[in-house]
């Protein structure tokens, strides 16, 4: 609960700045969200809880992400340890290393990373060197390894030269999307190395159409709770999921 506290305040307080650089008054953002002017104010002191309707509304009239914004928010109240020097001979040891450690965000098995010339059993060793020297730990009810503090912001010791090894990761992840052909699987997959194929105009372009997306979604759960479909079987099929990944998978 600290923690989501923490991300609350430093979140408003982000937001907040970003409306003042924008020259927003709280007399418009009340009229945008359709409450009065103290009510303004106390969501951006915190002392109101904001809705999320009313968290992309502000976003979208400071012209930030959403997600940028609450990436850039957790970064900076992330907890920051300094690697020791063996962590980071083993982080940076080869580039599944450091692929097994940023896949373990969440739990995961070696037979799950399928990673270009690797083996599965290179896979799990990578693993076992990442969990000796206290990078991830192993969850044996899942049988699977994960990080031990998902949210912590790790520090280079400046003994290894990380950045040789990131752009081996990059570079495995490039030739893993486009040597497949087939356009029907590029589809469903949305790759890292594509966002430097993206000009500004079409980047907005993208972001217009994403927050039309949202809007969409918005209608939909309004038509639903005027309809009454929250706990009936009968409520149409109409959820929308929109997966961004960066594949590092053969499927």
């Amino acid at each position: 609960m600290i923690y989501q506290k923490k991300i609350a305040v430093t979140l408003i307080s982000e937001l907040k700045m970003l409306l003042l650089e924008e020259k927003i008054t709280q007399q418009s953002i009340g009229d945008a969200l359709g409450i009065k002017q103290s009510a303004v104010s106390h969501l951006l002191s915190g002392k109101s809880n904001m809705t999320l309707e009313q968290f992309f509304t502000l976003c979208q009239m400071a012209q930030v992400s959403p997600a940028l914004l609450l990436k850039k928010t957790e970064t900076k109240i992330a907890p920051q340890e300094i690697l020791t020097p063996t962590q980071e001979e083993a982080l940076y040891k080869s580039p599944l290393h450091l692929i097994c450690y940023c896949a373990a965000i969440r739990p995961i098995k070696s037979s799950e990373l399928k990673v270009l010339n690797y083996t599965e059993s290179k896979v799990e060793s990578a693993l076992v060197d990442l969990m000796k020297n206290e990078l991830i730990k192993y969850n044996p009810k899942l049988k699977s390894y994960i990080q031990i503090d998902p949210r912590k912001k790790y520090l280079s010791s400046g003994t290894q030269d990380a950045q040789t090894i990131r752009s081996s990761v990059l570079n495995i992840s490039q030739e893993n999307f486009f040597r497949n052909n087939d356009p029907v699987w590029r589809q469903t997959k949305f790759n890292y190395v594509s966002l430097d194929r993206f000009t500004i105009p079409q980047t907005k372009e993208i972001e217009a159409q994403m927050w039309k997306i949202y809007e969409s979604i918005q209608n939909i759960q309004r038509e639903n709770y005027t309809m009454g479909y929250q706990q009936s079987e009968k409520m149409p099929i109409r959820n929308i999921h929109i997966m961004l990944s960066t594949p590092l998978t053969e499927d």
